[in-house]
């Protein structure tokens, strides 16, 4: 595609992200792979609670869980649904235009309801360097607009029929089968494009045959489930990678194989959503060193540091997918507790109930059940505000009877529901 014509591409959805964000009052922005800015949405377009954020987060796990969550988007081929490590919800939106790496449009944040202490207090939690400024915290945070399930559903509805009159027609959404193969292949060619002038110049300057086997690291390992992948598996895969990259006698050989396997981790990072940036491009870890390496220990140093780099990247990872779990989990509880069992959260999460319990309560610092029944009697003091009977307003909220009712209440609040309905009234 055409420079001037990618320009226009750009141009015309950049100003439907104007209008839309005007419309809506929801920022939205336009980034490609690598979360580079296309156009003038940018990352300091932010919301005020995002850049206040963003203060805060020394660790970059906003960025990290923007393209963690584009891996997820590009993969599927559909609007990816998630929340930020602050708590908030965001849209990512893939967009394949042919003879390019994949687009996205990202939209929030938002809230599904009111933040409320609750809400407050499981985000000073999960991020305790904001603790301090917990007034900061909750202005900025009611400044940002909740929306229905339905209403962000009528906005994805937009965003796709207004794409449609967008894109040319060699471009394509998240509706084209063919576009996901198309996508992916794209990124693996952007992959080789970075490492492969440097290998084939390397095997030009050795001489290496053409006919030298290369043996992959990920021959024998499908990606196709990457649910499960855990630490124990990488530890597996660098020790076969250096027992792969030293049983060749050549020294020539040894880098060649290791700078192939370094191409591998960067397809297997994109699979289970490793950020590759922060790994494979920097001065320390780079292809360029691999081959100038001058002896076996430089070598073997230089394969630690990928291993810890990625590992590093992988843990970090997880940790933004455990969180993600966690708020949408709380969003869910927080939208049917009324009616609700530990089974039916766990279902909606993937997970089973007594993984799922013990990673909320590893995430939260509360159990499951106390964070339900604070949700409850949250609920149920607003009742209690607006005069309704105690025994209904149990059955409301979710409890069998008045009396487990009243003993939870009294935990939470530390006097009886009567109590407190007598102390608040007007």
């Amino acid at each position: 595609m055409l420079k001037k014509e990618l320009l226009t591409i750009q141009n015309n959805i950049n100003h439907f992200l104007l209008d839309f964000s005007t419309s809506f009052h929801i920022p939205c922005y336009f980034y490609d792979m690598a979360g580079r800015q296309m156009g003038s949405f940018c990352y300091n377009n932010r919301s005020n609670f995002c850049r206040f954020a963003h203060f805060f987060d020394t660790k970059q796990v906003c960025q990290q869980s923007y393209l963690q969550n584009c891996v997820y988007a590009e993969e599927n081929q559909e609007p990816h649904t998630y929340f930020c490590p602050f708590g908030l919800a965001n849209i990512t939106y893939p967009v394949l235009i042919e003879g390019t790496t994949p687009w996205f449009i990202t939209i929030g944040p938002f809230l599904f309801t009111e933040p409320d202490d609750i809400l407050i207090n499981n985000i000073l939690e999960l991020n305790y360097t904001l603790k301090p400024r917990y007034r900061e915290l909750r202005q900025r945070l009611s400044k940002i607009e909740v929306k229905t399930k339905s209403e962000i559903k009528a906005m994805l509805g937009i965003v796709e029929t207004s794409l449609q009159g967008l894109l040319p027609s060699t471009a394509s959404n998240i509706s084209s089968a063919e576009g996901e193969n198309q996508q992916k292949a794209m990124v693996e060619a952007a992959i080789k494009r970075t490492i492969g002038p440097w290998i084939d110049q390397y095997i030009q300057e050795n001489k290496i045959p053409t006919t030298t086997e290369e043996k992959d690291i990920l021959d024998n390992l499908s990606l196709n489930n990457t649910v499960s992948f855990g630490k124990r598996d990488l530890d597996n895969i660098f020790k076969a990678m250096s027992q792969m990259v030293f049983a060749e006698e050549d020294f020539v050989l040894m880098k060649y194989q290791a700078v192939k396997n370094l191409e591998a981790l960067m397809t297997l990072g994109l699979h289970i959503g490793v950020p590759l940036e922060p790994i494979f491009y920097t001065q320390s870890v780079n292809v360029e060193r691999f081959f100038q390496c001058r002896d076996v220990d430089e070598l073997r140093s230089l394969l630690e540091d990928v291993k810890d780099r990625f590992i590093q990247g992988f843990l970090a990872s997880k940790e933004l997918s455990n969180k993600d779990i966690v708020f949408q989990a709380m969003e869910y509880i927080r939208a049917n507790y009324s009616d609700i069992t530990l089974t039916d959260v766990a279902e909606v999460v993937a997970l089973s109930p007594a993984y799922f319990s013990s990673l909320f309560k590893k995430e939260t610092g509360v159990s499951y059940c106390d964070y339900l029944n604070r949700i409850r009697i949250s609920e149920s003091k607003r009742l209690i505000r607006e005069g309704k009977n105690l025994c209904d307003i149990a059955v409301t909220v979710g409890f069998a009877d008045q009396s487990y009712f009243s003993k939870v209440f009294r935990k939470f609040e530390g006097i009886t529901p009567k109590n407190w309905q007598n102390a608040h009234q007007d």
